[in-house]
């Protein structure tokens, strides 16, 4: 991998071997920080060689920074070219590595790289909390919430990562050097918010015991539409995963819908959306066609190095995906008298296409077909490492046929036109699903039928809708922005046979 170059210049840094040569530091002048700025040193005549300060020992130079804050112990490392060579690592290690704290708050890379040049950038430090706890988080700032807590590397690598201050090349490195010298990146946070603070805690302890892969990178695979992010996003997983990182058991594709408003009139008669589907199976996200297929492939690998597959007997599934955490009731275990088997629905695949061949505000494709040739490929991994059997494989074909076809409208008649047809092209992909009266050998789990729970996945029919209903609900009521969204797991008179 190339060294990944950083873009700032920050603290202190000489070259030339002379204060006159040395930048104002520039990492502790933003607004998180209430140092004063160190105005430039001018250039002026080299001290007198029997100036006292600089003749003094340098085990007393170095007591005394001991009661220096770090504005004095950056002046004074740029007082002379001893005394800067004298304190200079003094400075990095400075209360708990502070500068390396502020370079990964700020995503300088530059200046991290110049921390662990000076061996102080500890891979394990943690930077205790520094208020108390709030009584409820909800609608802060993230960011906000990390003085709450005891917070590691990691905690401002994920949000460096999600905020766009580092490449995905710069956070690969340092996970890299992060593993190779003894880091912790499992015990950190998913998205937490509205979550109160001891489930915020229970979260990361939980994320910690099962090796879960941060969730943060997983999530940008939910919300991204950007290619070259989502692609960066793909490699960490990809390595995290053969370094022995789990994927968790649940991801909530729910919550990552487009926020309302995001959509004005003229958007809403462009295109219609869907209400999306509160399956929070991995399986949904790594299916989608905006997550490239190497992340299935991984997923898959990592199954079959622990022993199993999507269709082995429950017995065999890892514990790390038999375990899932309720953010509002602490840790729960799926308990042989629950639900074990973990669930895809098919029609929520069917509904995640639809989204994915013509929502203009998501992830597009790039060209006709796209949607299809992701679809294919993934069924074909799914083929290689025994992800469906024979009663799934006719389902998820069927639904490559029917996604073909609707490629076919768009080659001849133009996205644009499909669009305004989109009631006619959500009932032609969801004609491939059997009704709720129809007769399938794929085991259900509704308001009236229990799944057999004995596999380590299955793709079901599992509360089959009626398409028409379904768009007569969420559909042909939203060109209206304003209206309020109604709640499809409160009222379920869109089920097929209600």
């Amino acid at each position: 991998m190339s060294n990944p170059q950083g873009s700032k210049t920050t603290e202190i840094e000489c070259e030339g071997g002379s204060a006159a040569s040395c930048q104002t530091p520039t990492n502790d002048q933003g607004p998180d920080n209430h140092e004063a700025p160190v105005e430039k040193i001018p250039v002026r005549a080299e001290q007198p060689n029997d100036a006292y300060l600089v003749k003094m020992p340098s085990e007393i130079i170095l007591s005394i920074t001991e009661h220096m804050d770090r504005q004095s112990l950056r002046s004074l490392a740029l007082t002379s070219s001893r005394l800067h060579h004298t304190v200079c690592d003094e400075f990095y290690r400075s209360f708990n590595y502070e500068t390396f704290r502020l370079a990964l708050k700020t995503g300088d890379f530059a200046q991290i790289q110049r921390c662990i040049a000076h061996n102080a950038a500890p891979a394990d430090v943690t930077w205790g909390k520094e208020h108390e706890e709030p009584a409820r988080p909800a609608h802060r700032n993230r960011r906000d919430l990390l003085h709450y807590f005891d917070h590691k590397p990691i905690n401002y690598l994920d949000f460096a990562f999600q905020e766009g201050k580092m490449t995905a090349d710069q956070c690969l490195f340092l996970l890299r050097w992060l593993l190779k010298n003894g880091g912790d990146i499992a015990t950190t946070w998913a998205d937490f918010d509205d979550m109160y603070p001891t489930s915020i805690g229970e979260l990361a302890r939980f994320n910690g015991k099962m090796n879960h892969i941060p969730h943060y990178f997983l999530i940008a695979l939910l919300k991204e539409t950007d290619r070259t992010k989502l692609e960066g996003a793909a490699s960490i997983i990809c390595y995290l995963s053969d370094q022995g990182f789990n994927f968790p058991r649940e991801i909530p594709v729910f919550e990552f819908k487009l926020p309302r408003g995001s959509r004005s009139r003229e958007d809403y008669l462009e295109f219609v959306p869907l209400e999306p589907s509160n399956n929070d199976s991995p399986m949904m996200g790594m299916m989608g066609s905006a997550r490239p297929p190497s992340v299935l492939e991984a997923f898959l690998k990592q199954l079959r190095r622990q022993g199993a597959t999507l269709t082995s007997p429950l017995e065999k599934c890892p514990e790390s995906f038999r375990y899932f955490q309720n953010h509002r009731c602490g840790i729960k275990v799926v308990c042989e008298e629950k639900k074990k088997t973990l669930m895809t629905y098919l029609w929520a695949l069917v509904l995640q296409l639809y989204d994915d061949l013509l929502d203009p505000l998501k992830w597009r494709p790039i060209y006709d077909g796209e949607v299809g040739d992701i679809w294919e490929a993934k069924l074909n991994l799914l083929d290689r490492y025994q992800g469906m059997d024979d009663y799934e494989r006719p389902y998820l074909v069927s639904i490559l046929a029917s996604v073909r076809k609707v490629e076919d409208k768009i080659r001849a008649q133009g996205v644009s036109v499909v669009r305004r047809n989109a009631r006619a092209c959500w009932l032609e992909l969801m004609e491939t699903l059997p009704s709720r009266k129809e007769k399938s050998e794929i085991p259900m789990d509704s308001f009236h039928d229990v799944c057999t729970t004995d596999r380590v996945h299955r793709f079901t029919l599992e509360y089959r809708i009626n398409a028409g209903k379904w768009w007569d609900k969420f559909g042909s009521s939203s060109p209206n922005p304003l209206r309020s969204e109604p709640d499809p797991w409160v009222e379920q008179d869109w089920l097929d046979g209600s």
